[in-house]
């Protein structure tokens, strides 16, 4: 999977789909939260909720790629 580490942290953000976003820390914890930043499943760890939608938001083409 491809993802951002958040620059304080370190922990992996990765894009699931249906605005979900799973993040591994440092540790090895892992847990998925929504766009929002809430938890949904996995370790009770927490995450910035402003890294979490921006990684969840959906991605478009870019105007000047080739259709």
């Amino acid at each position: 999977m491809h993802g951002l580490r958040h620059p304080y942290s370190g922990a992996l953000y990765e894009p699931l789909g249906e605005r979900r976003v799973q993040v591994t820390q440092r540790d090895g914890k892992v847990a998925v939260f929504a766009a929002d930043g809430r938890w949904v499943s996995g370790d009770k760890i927490g995450a910035d909720p402003q890294l979490t939608g921006w990684v969840a938001a959906d991605r478009g083409v870019h105007r000047m790629a080739e259709k």
